[in-house]
């Protein structure tokens, strides 16, 4: 049995639960994780098989063993434990769960409030989410991606729009999105381009949604490009054609 306990913000249960049940399929185990809020899937029971003992624990990012008080070796991912396993932490692991993309979208987390497809040459870039200062794009940012992807139309989605750097934008003349929370994932997801902001829910937004180009942030020497999903044992890019990783022109160069 792989027994999930859920917490923190909305993406770090996405990450758990995914990172949860990619085991539980894996090894033929029984899932028992309580259902996800906006995803009816998650309701359904994953049968399998069921120890309830010998039991240990992981916690963590790239999890660690409580019981043995040490990090787990990359093999023991592949090989069911024989034992209950108990998941409580973060498990930002995209990596692991890669495999089960298209799964995760078409059913473990499908919506059924789903808004029309926006035309292909529409841009949405998503600046921030009640976020710290790290984790918003900055103007230069902005200004930078907006001229490197070909578009007819910028929207920017925040939770600010007081934010003085709209004032830095010149040209551009964005629509400016104000949502937050669940309704900005959705409405994110109706966009065929992307960029996101350091930020773990638009992460989600991103990939859950229909964007054939997902652009990701520049790793800049004073605002380092983020997310991070897995810390340990190396910051391993998550691998799917439709993220974007180096979208800046050689010649181009965000000035601090």
């Amino acid at each position: 049995m792989v027994d999930l306990h859920l917490k923190g913000s909305f993406a770090d249960l996405l990450f758990q639960y995914c990172f949860a049940r990619t085991l539980a399929e894996r090894w033929g185990y029984t899932l028992r994780s309580a259902p996800l809020a906006f995803f009816p899937n998650t309701r359904r029971a994953l049968p399998g098989k069921e120890l309830k003992c010998p039991h240990r624990k992981w916690s963590g990012d790239w999890p660690f063993d409580e019981t043995r008080r040490q990090p787990i070796d990359e093999s023991e991912l592949q090989v069911p434990p024989n034992c209950r396993l108990e998941l409580n932490g973060t498990f930002r692991r995209s990596e692991l769960f890669a495999e089960r993309g298209e799964a995760i979208r078409q059913d473990w987390f499908a919506v059924s409030d789903v808004p029309s497809l926006r035309p292909f040459g529409e841009l949405a870039i998503c600046v921030d989410h009640g976020a710290s200062a790290h984790a918003r794009l900055q103007a230069r940012e902005i200004i930078a991606l907006a001229r490197a992807v070909p578009h007819t139309k910028l929207s920017l989605f925040t939770s600010d729009p007081w934010h003085p750097d709209f004032e830095n934008l010149g040209p551009l003349q964005p629509e400016l999105i104000v949502l937050d929370g669940w309704r900005s994932l959705v409405e994110i997801g109706a966009f065929q381009k992307v960029g996101i902001s350091r930020s773990h829910f638009f992460w989600w937004a991103a990939f859950l949604g229909r964007a054939r180009e997902i652009y990701l942030p520049q790793n800049l020497p004073d605002h380092p490009s983020n997310p991070v999903l897995h810390p340990y044992p190396g910051n391993v890019a998550y691998r799917d054609e439709r993220f974007i990783y180096n979208w800046l022109p050689p010649q181009e160069v965000l000035a601090s």
